[in-house]
């Protein structure tokens, strides 16, 4: 398959670089590369090692929407392993995954919700999230009447993530 094949030849590391580009063009496509890549299980470990976790978290807080998608997207991705959740839990990518719920922009909310709802998944990281405010803005979008469905969803599932064990608390 290619798109292992591009992660097994070494382009993760300067991937990762370019994702911090001041270019934003160049800090996009970075990180939708990097995103696509991590979409693959064998990938997701490869960035990790990569120490990509932290980069990724770094880039999420970029000036530029389009690069703060593609980088919330890479994170999200990420998310799918359970080895990395805590990694992202301890970079503080978790916040900045709440945070997009926020946004005015609609790619950057869906981002937020499918991040959240794959890091809700771990019962370890169904408390952290909630107490760092991910309930609150989850049921607006899920209630919201003026946002598109596939949010909705995504905002939906992660809201059934969150509370899937018995003994979680709402705060």
């Amino acid at each position: 398959m290619i798109i292992f094949q591009v992660a097994k030849s070494g382009a993760i590391a300067p991937l990762l670089l370019h994702a911090q580009s001041e270019d934003m063009e160049v800090g996009r496509q970075a990180c939708g590369a990097l995103a696509n890549l991590a979409e693959m299980a064998d990938n997701q470990a490869r960035i990790a090692a990569e120490r990509g976790v932290r980069a990724i978290v770094t880039v999420m807080r970029s000036p530029h929407v389009e690069v703060q998608r593609e980088s919330g997207r890479a994170l999200a991705n990420l998310a799918c392993n359970a080895d990395n959740r805590m990694s992202i839990l301890a970079e503080g990518g978790h916040q900045l995954l709440i945070s997009y719920l926020l946004s005015p922009d609609t790619a950057s909310q869906r981002v937020g919700a499918l991040g959240v709802g794959n890091l809700a998944t771990d019962a370890r990281l169904r408390e952290p999230l909630v107490k760092a405010g991910a309930l609150e803005p989850l049921i607006s979008l899920a209630r919201s009447e003026d946002i598109e469905l596939e949010i909705q969803r995504f905002a939906v599932l992660a809201i059934a993530n969150l509370g899937c064990q018995v003994g979680v608390f709402f705060v």
